[in-house]
């Protein structure tokens, strides 16, 4: 954990270059898009994709989504594409047992909302909006964009800087988190990204296999079998279903791979961190493994973490 002493200037520092950019960095409107490319690996990131809302409610990180992926013409993505989300079982949102219809929580990546359902947090659940927090840009060129949000509060506030950036070597997609707590309380960390994986608008079946280089801990998962670190279709997917597995590892073993058999497509998914969870969500259209990433950060602490994405595509 960073000191004190080391901390704040780092946090005024990073403020005053905030206010520098202000001027030009500020996002004008919704869904913006931008494209990094090499050659024929393409991805399409909306910034500020609120539209998403009015179907999923305010949960996914409003920095921006990656939509589509693209490889040699063929696509790996469908719905919302690789929409990060904080807090999806309800841990880490700021202020959430104590607020009701007239005070707000804060949830990260999104902003200040209301609590009109008593009950525990409830991911699907619309949640009245009081202010979305604002979005900008950073930086950006041809192959990265970096774009910033922040919240201030003096018990609950954050900072928090993402990153995509594309290999200009290979077709390789990097996302690099950066979040600091500025508030006094505890703030805990769940993130993940849903990885709404379709390859070339194929059916999801026995065609997809899931290779993992962590161990599944879990219950029967609904139309999948698991064979040690492997998980594949077993029958016909009929409606959605979601599975978590206690699955743990150390950041070396964080990877899974994710390959269409009829295609040949695949992608490698590794992160910078502990697996803390592996959720498995599929519907008729989508295949989403999703790693999980829990961390405390005390007071002015930072932490940094990532997530890249190999894709393969004949």
């Amino acid at each position: 954990m960073l000191s004190m002493r080391w901390v704040l200037p780092l946090l005024i520092g990073g403020l005053m270059m905030t206010t520098a950019t202000v001027c030009q960095a500020q996002v004008s409107g919704q869904n913006q898009r931008v494209q990094l490319k090499r050659g024929n690996f393409v991805v399409e990131i909306i910034i500020q994709p609120d539209y998403l809302i009015n179907e999923y409610a305010a949960r996914f990180d409003r920095t921006a989504i990656v939509k589509q992926v693209t490889l040699n013409a063929k696509p790996f993505l469908i719905h919302a594409g690789l929409s990060d989300e904080f807090g999806l079982h309800g841990m880490g949102l700021r202020a959430f047992a104590k607020a009701d219809e007239q005070s707000d929580f804060i949830k990260i990546g999104v902003g200040r909302l209301y609590r009109d359902d008593p009950g525990r947090y409830d991911f699907s659940h619309h949640y009245p909006i009081k202010t979305l927090a604002p979005v900008k840009v950073v930086s950006q060129s041809d192959t990265h964009i970096t774009l910033s949000q922040s919240v201030e509060d003096f018990e609950y506030g954050y900072t928090y800087q993402k990153t995509y950036r594309i290999d200009p070597n290979a077709p390789t997609l990097n996302i690099a988190y950066d979040l600091s707590n500025t508030g006094k309380r505890t703030m805990l960390i769940e993130q993940y990204n849903h990885n709404w994986f379709n390859f070339a608008n194929s059916a999801i079946d026995s065609a997809y296999h899931v290779q993992t280089g962590f161990e599944i801990n879990c219950r029967p998962w609904p139309w999948f079998s698991q064979d040690g670190k492997h998980l594949s279709i077993n029958q016909t997917i009929t409606s959605g279903s979601y599975t978590p597995s206690s699955s743990t590892s150390t950041p070396d073993n964080n990877w899974l791979k994710l390959s269409h058999a009829t295609s040949g497509m695949s992608v490698i998914v590794s992160g910078s961190f502990p697996v803390g969870l592996l959720g498995f969500y599929a519907q008729q259209d989508a295949i989403c493994p999703e790693v999980h990433m829990t961390q405390f950060l005390a007071a002015y602490q930072r932490w940094q973490w990532s997530r890249t994405y190999r894709f393969d595509a004949p």
